[in-house]
């Protein structure tokens, strides 16, 4: 598995400090369910990442948590694949959404059901 980090802005970092995991936090294009949403883009890349916002203030990729990867950690593609199958057309209509924006890169994103260890955490050039 390659290595994984997670973007996050300066008030949301402190939590991971605290903790030095991340928790599932509920998407609101995937009917509410909960993920932790990971990376192996070593740089941060707004669009590639979905981090766009025009409600959020923050920027988004101010911080990175370098995480321990493990086994409950999947590559995009294999998960939603899997998700297709059984989702509901709400979740489906969400995948739709998230894929379909411009510039975004599935390909690069990894999420889990589970929280995920951090190993490090350092300011974005």
């Amino acid at each position: 598995m390659p290595d994984l980090y997670h973007y996050t802005c300066a008030h949301s970092v402190k939590g991971i400090r605290r903790a030095m995991k991340l928790d599932p936090n509920e998407h609101p294009l995937l009917a509410s369910l909960k993920l932790v949403w990971l990376t192996d883009l070593e740089a941060p890349n707004v669009e590639a990442l979905g981090l766009t916002s025009h409600i959020l203030r923050c920027r988004r990729t101010e911080y990175r948590a370098v995480v321990d990867a493990d086994e409950s950690i999947e590559h995009w593609p294999t998960f939603i694949r899997a998700l297709r199958r059984v989702g509901s057309e709400p979740l489906l209509r969400g995948i739709r959404e998230l894929e379909s924006t411009p510039d975004v890169l599935p390909m690069h994103w990894w999420v889990s059901f589970w929280p995920a260890k951090v190993t490090s955490i350092e300011a974005v050039a």
